[in-house]
């Protein structure tokens, strides 16, 4: 999901209360445009109204982990 302060939010859908935020374009001019994933979803492209364009590297095991994570199992 993007969002309009420039926030991009990856969830996992067993955990979708929890969320890896990325947080690279501009707060005030860069309302996330389009966010779209390669088809092994590995990478992640992001297009804002600041003009830019970001290529992140998606570690879709650790972000699992993380989302199903829960500190206070024992």
């Amino acid at each position: 999901m993007g969002y309009e302060n420039g926030e991009v939010h990856i969830r996992w859908v067993d955990a979708p209360q929890k969320y890896l935020a990325i947080k690279m374009h501009d707060a005030q001019n860069g309302a996330i445009t389009s966010v779209r994933f390669d088809k092994n979803e590995k990478y992640a492209i992001t297009t804002a109204e600041d003009g830019l364009m970001f290529v992140y590297q998606i570690d879709s095991d650790n972000i699992r982990k993380e989302a199903l994570f829960d500190p206070f199992a024992g």
